[in-house]
């Protein structure tokens, strides 16, 4: 019998600026098993309802830049694991100028 678990998520949004460019958004974060709290690689961080994302790094953790501002949830999913949906409101950093 498989038993499926949680994710917990960690994430940081920030948005970073250069003369020459328009703000940069990064969204970078990590994934953890719920019950025992270690790392999950290979799970999927996105922007709800595209295909901009990245997986998790041995480590759990998950960095990538969406081409443009992301929408207002990210999607974390693993094989064997139920997926979860998060908002991004309240989860913006932004760098000191």
């Amino acid at each position: 019998m498989i038993s499926r678990t949680g994710l917990i998520i960690a994430f940081l949004l920030s948005v970073s600026s250069h003369p020459a460019a328009q703000a940069q958004i990064t969204v970078s974060g990590k994934v953890i098993e719920d019950s025992t709290l270690l790392s999950t690689p290979g799970a999927i961080a996105s922007v709800k309802g595209t295909n901009h994302g990245a997986t998790t790094n041995a480590d759990g953790y998950f960095k990538f830049q969406p081409p443009s501002s992301p929408g207002d949830s990210l999607l974390f999913s693993c094989l064997g694991y139920y997926s979860q949906t998060l908002s991004i409101r309240g989860f913006l950093s932004l760098p000191d100028s």
